[in-house]
């Protein structure tokens, strides 16, 4: 319900302008020319203070910023994420997230879309669910509230490390996680049987580019 101020994570490219005047912003439409920008209304209202010093730090100390067309310079990025709830929260579900897991930039909607995803899944306490491309375990965890056991698959590995500490954090004990490529771990237990080679609900968050035919046959 309100538009503004949702953003969890903002990340803004720095650079210098034709006078050498120390721009902070976004790239404008198909380019990589920097629009300085000192206020961004989707991004949390901290971020704006953030870049404001980070600006004068750089100027003030004359530390280089980067150059597309030398490839020099030591700032390129100010990334920020902001914990709404200092450590996060969707629904009941508490998750610490570390800097280079991905995490859902719209928590608020996020809630609403996992309740939908919950909803659909329609669990009743007995069945298997996996979650493909799991991260840190945002809908792994959900889910695991009401399924027997939910096992998750991904590749980052410090995001598996954020998984497994967020179950303990919460308290669940029904999920398991591995790290890896899902087109390579799910076929693998697939062949294999035994537990986790039936599934009773799957989960596939991306369902289009980046999730592999191998893994789609093997769901199928």
């Amino acid at each position: 319900n309100n538009p503004f101020h949702y953003r969890n994570k903002a990340q803004f490219p720095v650079g210098r302008d034709k006078n050498g005047n120390v721009v902070i912003g976004f790239y404008a439409g198909r380019s990589h020319d920097i629009i300085d920008t000192e206020s961004c209304a989707i991004g949390a209202p901290v971020n704006d203070k953030i870049v404001a010093i980070v600006r004068s730090f750089i100027e003030n100390n004359h530390i280089s910023t980067y150059d597309e067309e030398t490839g020099r310079g030591l700032v390129r990025h100010i990334l920020i994420r902001v914990g709404f709830t200092t450590t996060d929260y969707i629904g009941d579900i508490k998750y610490q997230i570390s800097p280079l897991s991905f995490y859902q930039v719209n928590p608020v909607q996020t809630n609403v879309l996992y309740n939908k995803a919950l909803e659909y899944a329609d669990l009743s306490g007995d069945e298997t669910v996996w979650d493909m491309y799991c991260g840190i375990g945002t809908i792994s965890l959900f889910l695991a509230q009401k399924a027997k056991k939910v096992y998750g698959v991904e590749i980052v590995p410090q995001a598996i490390d954020d998984a497994r500490h967020n179950a303990e954090i919460n308290g669940i004990t029904n999920a398991e996680f591995f790290v890896g490529k899902a087109e390579e771990v799910v076929p693998d237990i697939y062949k294999k049987g035994g537990d986790g080679s039936h599934a009773d609900v799957v989960v596939v968050d991306p369902p289009r580019k980046g999730c592999d035919q191998v893994l789609l046959d093997t769901l199928v």
